[in-house]
């Protein structure tokens, strides 16, 4: 059996809890608007569960204290900066306790806001004084082999006019520069932009975000199946349609949290630390 279910595994749990096992015959729902409850339930499951994560790092630029946040992470949960974690701020907290948020003189951020609209940004206080070492690529260009253990301190220039495979790796506090003249293939990884940067953890973006009938669903365990078909089932009872029914929703929504919170205890270990504490 695989590992991950397909959406319409979820779509027929859903007519089957609505008494329509052969699909919605009695104009009730439609097969499009279970589709979209699904969409939009996967995506709450994802974003509360934390099913998967995802590190990405972006160069520190001197003087610039807003940074794009990376469109394959659905929300950010813990920033660091030169490997120190910084906290989130909110614009309560700014308003309230920190007033003076853009006024800090540059120096090492120690927190940051978000900003919730599209594009998501991020802005640290105070803005940093110093630039990141980066690693420049051409797009489109191949690169083949293993570049490694550089001493601290070297300021390392690579040219490749050969092809190349492989993974950069092992380099220190150092200052990289790469100029590939052929197309790239490989990992750039275990470098000073991994760890002297900006580095964001947060709930990885599946691949796909609107999902078709026969498409698999990423990232959830098929065991979740069925507190996706609770989540749905509360969206459709909670609508102003002829399958309005509060107490069912209430319930349904409950089930959905449930799975929600369960989630994110097996996902962050707390299951295993309270589990522990019971039993003592």
């Amino acid at each position: 059996m695989p590992s991950f279910a397909k959406v319409r595994d979820i779509y027929d749990l859903v007519c089957a809890a609505l008494m329509e096992p052969s699909g919605p015959r009695l104009g009730l729902f439609t097969e499009a608007e279970v589709l979209n409850h699904i969409n939009t339930t996967i995506s709450d499951l994802l974003q509360g569960g934390a099913f998967v994560r995802q590190f990405s790092c972006l160069p520190i630029i001197a003087f610039q204290e807003q940074y794009n946040e990376p469109d394959e992470i659905l929300n950010v949960e813990s920033t660091y900066v030169r490997e120190k974690y910084i906290p989130a701020q909110s614009t309560f907290d700014i308003a309230e306790n920190n007033y003076q948020f853009q006024t800090v003189l540059p120096g090492n951020p120690t927190c940051y806001r978000e900003d919730q609209q599209m594009p998501r940004k991020m802005t640290l206080q105070p803005k940093p004084n110093w630039n990141g070492p980066q690693v420049e690529l051409l797009q489109g260009q191949l690169f083949y082999g293993t570049i490694s253990e550089v001493a601290a301190g070297v300021s390392l220039d690579i040219t490749v006019t050969e092809p190349f495979y492989g993974t950069l790796s092992g380099e220190y506090d150092s200052a990289t520069y790469l100029d590939s003249g052929t197309p790239f293939w490989g990992t750039i990884s275990v470098m000073a932009t991994s760890d002297s940067n900006l580095t964001m953890i947060g709930v990885s973006q599946p691949s796909k975000l609107s999902l078709t009938m026969d498409d698999w669903i990423e990232q959830v365990p098929r065991s979740f199946g069925y507190y996706i078909r609770y989540g749905v089932l509360a969206k459709m009872f909670s609508t102003n349609s002829e399958l309005k029914d509060l107490r069912r929703g209430k319930y349904c929504q409950q089930r959905f949290s449930e799975g929600i919170r369960l989630a994110a205890a097996i996902n962050t270990d707390t299951l295993y630390y309270q589990t522990r504490k019971t039993i003592r």
